[in-house]
């Protein structure tokens, strides 16, 4: 979702030694813009997430009201404006990746969550989201939301954190057999499924396999609940590991993005509690489960075309896409 900065400090590993020793943070769920988006799904399987603030809005596209929109469908005048809503999505980059996202998870019976947080200005978005009264830039909501959903959806194992910039290309795969069957990075195929508490992809266009410390990409994160081989190796423990990586300097820390925290924190997690994943998400391909239109993918179509391929590929229609959605038993409240 945003730029990446690839550069490392070698003195950052003292510092996290040091952050790392530091007593817990309090619960610091954010107070989201607005009322973030629910779509109900079977509570024991897994829960999808996106994000997205004002700034990220590409398109005409109104995310104004959104929950009320969805979930009205009660009518032939309802059902023709739920027809133009889906159209009008489709036509934005960013709505029109979420909702082919919230088709799959409906497909597949996952939650989906869509978390709101607000545009305060500048690249870095300061103040989207706050942590015991303290603006916390945008790139780190993602932290914040996921800690919230797995606090909320206390049934389900697994957590997919999805950028607002990121697709499920491949709708008719489940979850679970996509990260049993995927292929890994070298040296990463020994380690058990069910060991691994954080599910990761290297940045391939940048970087290359194996992972070494910097080359994956956290626009695609997902967790596995009750995982971990030994001592705080869970998903909660590398969040926690993550979050407090946040305060490194001109690398990782305010004012810059996620990436840099989220691969030191992966490099000094156990190592048998994570797994890199080989595929590369930042290509236009009906071959990936994921796909990536960064902020820097110049050589990518844009999102809605994409999201197009992906329609005709899966033989999705805009239809499709629309039934199901705008149901009030579908949209609810968070839990």
């Amino acid at each position: 979702m945003y730029r990446h900065t690839c550069a490392i400090a070698t003195a950052i590993f003292t510092c996290a030694v040091g952050l790392q020793g530091q007593s817990p943070p309090q619960l610091r769920f954010a107070t989201f813009d607005g009322a973030s988006l629910h779509i109900k799904g079977d509570p024991s399987k897994p829960v999808i997430m996106q994000g997205y603030t004002d700034a990220r809005q590409l398109g005409d596209f109104s995310w104004d009201n959104l929950k009320a929109k969805l979930g009205t469908r009660d009518g032939e005048k309802t059902s023709y404006l739920s027809e133009a809503l889906v159209k009008q999505m489709l036509q934005d980059d960013e709505a029109a990746g979420m909702l082919l996202n919230m088709h799959y998870a409906r497909k597949h019976q996952y939650s989906y969550v869509l978390y709101s947080y607000k545009n305060m200005g500048g690249w870095a978005i300061d103040g989207a989201c706050s942590h015991q009264g303290n603006a916390t830039p945008s790139h780190w909501c993602k932290v914040q939301a996921m800690e919230d959903a797995i606090e909320r959806f206390g049934r389900s194992k697994l957590f997919l954190w999805l950028d607002s910039d990121v697709i499920v290309r491949r709708t008719d795969t489940d979850m679970w057999d996509y990260l049993n069957s995927a292929e890994r990075c070298q040296y990463e195929s020994e380690k058990l499924a069910s060991n691994v508490a954080v599910f990761s992809w290297v940045n391939t266009h940048w970087f290359s396999c194996p992972f070494t410390g910097r080359q994956t990409n956290s626009g695609v994160v997902a967790l596995q609940r009750g995982s971990g081989v030994a001592g705080k190796s869970d998903m909660k423990a590398f969040l926690e590991q993550w979050w407090l990586n946040r305060d490194w300097g001109q690398y990782g820390g305010y004012g810059k993005n996620d990436q840099h925290s989220f691969n030191e924190a992966l490099k000094w997690f156990a190592w048998k509690s994570r797994v890199v994943f080989s595929e590369d998400n930042f290509r236009d391909a009906r071959t990936n489960y994921f796909t990536h239109k960064c902020g820097a993918c110049d050589w990518m179509p844009e999102m809605s075309t994409i999201v197009r391929k992906a329609m005709e590929e899966n033989n999705i229609t805009s239809t499709e896409l629309m039934n199901g959605l705008f149901d009030a038993n579908t949209v609810a409240d968070l839990p």
